[in-house]
């Protein structure tokens, strides 16, 4: 008798351990699958951000080949439509008066919008660009009657660019 239940615990205990293998074997199944899926995702994230990365990167190409382009065009038009002054001007004589002394070296209007530019984008604090004889006076002129540009209040030698918003 003691046999036999000893036989009956022993018969209980190997159904227990097999069912605890079992229930071991599938945990490891589904271990493994959730470490998968881990590493799976985490390869996934990484090649999004190195695509988000990419795709950022062209974006700034795109913008910066649009900008010089656009920097090209405004310079083509302004050398077109705003040329200096010929100091040899087959003009009047009010004209060949007004040409500035071929000795001052006049700046076109491109010039002068990118000096306000890089200045106002350089130092924002302090944006004012002196102007000196190299501005030619009319595209000064043009420039603050327009809304362009506008003068120091306390020195008039003094412009910076209007702020667009």
């Amino acid at each position: 008798m003691v046999l036999s239940c000893s036989q009956a615990k022993l018969d209980a205990q190997k159904k227990i351990l097999k069912r605890e293998q079992t229930w071991q074997a599938e945990k490891k199944e589904a271990l493994n699958a959730v470490c998968e899926k881990i590493t799976r995702l985490q390869r996934e994230n990484e090649k999004s951000e190195h695509s988000v990365l990419q795709d950022m990167k062209r974006k700034i190409n795109n913008l910066k080949d649009y900008h010089s382009s656009l920097m090209e065009m405004l310079s083509d038009m302004l050398a077109e439509h705003f040329p200096l002054p010929d100091p040899q001007g087959n003009g009047t004589k009010k004209k060949r008066a007004a040409a500035y002394d071929a000795e001052i070296n006049l700046i076109s209007l491109s010039e002068i919008i990118e000096r306000l530019t890089n200045k106002s984008l350089e130092t924002p604090h302090d944006p004012y660009v002196t102007t000196d004889d190299t501005f030619w006076p009319p595209y000064t002129e043009m420039l603050l009657r327009n809304g362009i540009a506008t003068r120091h209040p306390e020195d008039c030698s003094k412009i910076r660019l209007e702020n667009f918003f």
